[in-house]
């Protein structure tokens, strides 16, 4: 786990955008989002544990949720993400 995720850890902090391809949410970002969800169900402690070694990924997962989030659902999530400055693409 710490191999792959690592490698897409690398792949985030390499483009320094807000998404893997730039400043557009994609299809690759939807994936990586997906992969940081069904570890977090499958190895809760794991992932908790490992969290800290993959910031920006873990931004990335965070901000592809506001995006999705602010599609249809206003509140306290899309409030948060806009204090954060995230912007929110057509998914």
């Amino acid at each position: 786990m710490p191999k792959y995720l690592g490698y897409f850890e690398q792949l985030v902090q390499a483009n320094g955008g807000a998404y893997v391809t730039g400043r557009r949410l994609s299809h690759v970002d939807l994936s990586l989002f997906q992969i940081v969800e069904g570890l977090r169900y499958a190895f809760p402690r794991r992932m908790k544990a490992f969290e800290p070694e993959i910031p920006e990924l873990i931004g990335l997962h965070d901000r592809v949720q506001c995006a999705a989030e602010h599609q249809g659902v206003s509140g306290e999530r899309a409030a948060d993400c806009l204090q954060r400055g995230w912007h929110f693409p057509q998914v």
